[in-house]
């Protein structure tokens, strides 16, 4: 999938919900800690790439308040395994 395909799934998925869904980004362009707290409960996706780069796999994160993050890599792979 592409950024705008999972753009649009995760919209249609999130709208009737209390998340905010906060967008696809790269790596180096992820939400700040200012935007989690504001938007908390919020989710987002970020490519392991940066940008400019081609992109390489997609992780999504969800913060269920901004203390608390849960990660997901569909490979299973750690954050600190993906750079």
């Amino acid at each position: 999938m592409n950024t705008t395909q999972i753009h649009r799934v995760l919209n249609h998925l999130l709208e009737n919900s209390r998340v905010h869904f906060l967008g696809v980004f790269a790596s180096d362009k992820i939400p700040s800690l200012t935007a989690i707290k504001a938007y908390s409960p919020c989710c987002y996706v970020a490519n392991t790439d940066e940008t400019g780069q081609g992109g390489s796999h997609w992780v999504a994160f969800f913060h269920p308040n901004p203390r608390k993050l849960e990660f997901f890599d569909s490979f299973a792979k750690l954050p600190k395994e993906l750079g």
